[in-house]
């Protein structure tokens, strides 16, 4: 993922009302659970991908990862579909999702011990519990039907991402303050601000 900043947007399968604050400036933290956080998919914009194709859900195939193969659009005829229902978008800065320090807390137990005896660290105690740090940043993740699709990743202590169908007490935690602290804080309603133009010789093919 380049360093410069640019805007990515997300669906959210809910009409505004219902995922915004009444001063419709903070998103609602309900808006999210814990296992949205590790693997959360986004869009990039500025290449060409605009904020109208949100409607377009990829599912099977279209979803699958690319694997820098010809894809042929005449095999993914039913691999996608049209959203009827209303939705919102909404977008966030690069730059606020990427390569950020996200707190950790673990209860002082056997398998915390053995964790940071593993990495050969000393843990910093805060009242009755560990604390460290783990690192959230962005990925490119092109699928089959969709070259500017990204996902967030969040890594423990031991740079081990997350796995949202596995997630234990402190992971949990962390991914609460992904939500209450970072996706809920820096969202946007609105992609009417300055977007960076992703240069075409990131994107094209020779």
């Amino acid at each position: 993922m380049r360093e410069n900043n640019f805007i990515l947007t997300r669906r959210v399968d809910k009409p505004i009302h219902d995922i915004y604050d009444q001063e419709m400036d903070l998103l609602r933290s309900s808006t999210f659970n814990n296992s949205d956080v590790p693997g959360m998919s986004l869009n990039m914009l500025g290449g060409k991908f605009i904020p109208e194709y949100n409607k377009f859900k990829t599912k099977a195939k279209g979803s699958e990862y690319w694997t820098s193969q010809y894809v042929w659009l005449c095999e993914y005829i039913k691999d996608y579909e049209i959203i009827e229902h209303s939705f919102t978008n909404i977008y966030f800065q690069s730059e606020d999702l990427h390569k950020l320090d996200i707190p950790f807390t673990r209860e002082i137990n056997r398998d915390s011990k053995r964790l940071y005896v593993s990495l050969n660290i000393d843990p910093t105690t805060v009242g009755d519990k560990y604390k460290d740090n783990g690192q959230l940043f962005l990925k490119h993740c092109p699928t089959n039907l969709n070259y500017w699709h990204a996902e967030i990743a969040l890594t423990d202590i031991d740079e081990k991402e997350l796995n949202r169908n596995k997630l234990n007490n402190s992971q949990k935690t962390a991914t609460t303050y992904v939500i209450d602290h970072i996706l809920s804080v820096c969202c946007s309603i609105s992609e009417t601000q300055n977007i960076n133009q992703i240069e075409v010789t990131h994107y094209k093919f020779n």
